[in-house]
């Protein structure tokens, strides 16, 4: 899974100011970073070997990449710091994680956004 989620989970458990909790996403911003979460999980899942998942195996690196810009991206357009979306990450991971074939069912539109996101050049 990716290095990035590894690390910034754990920062939600951190409490929150209450300013921080005080956003809601658009609905880009919500497909971005589902689809951020479908890519780390489904790098997890190849790498634990799921069946199914193995067709995936380049989706670590470019998945991190989209994974970290979309972070940043929604960070910057509601001035707040990158911890206060940690709930919204692990909120997703854990209606996800559990189903493999979720997953897999939302790649091929989650990659969709991710060649746009590198056509994009961002």
């Amino acid at each position: 899974m990716f290095r990035t989620l590894a690390f910034a989970l754990p920062l939600a458990l951190a409490p929150l100011p209450a300013a921080a909790q005080d956003f809601s996403l658009t609905t880009d911003e919500a497909d971005n970073l589902r689809c951020a979460v479908v890519f780390a999980l489904t790098a997890g899942f190849n790498q634990a070997g799921l069946e199914g998942f193995e067709q995936y195996g380049d989706i670590d690196a470019r998945g991190e990449e989209y994974f970290v810009e979309t972070m940043v991206s929604i960070s910057e357009a509601h001035d707040i710091e990158g911890p206060a979306l940690m709930p919204l990450v692990e909120e997703q991971v854990g209606e996800l994680m559990e189903d493999p074939d979720t997953v897999a069912a939302m790649i091929p539109e989650c990659l969709y956004l991710l060649e746009d996101f590198e056509a994009r050049g961002i």
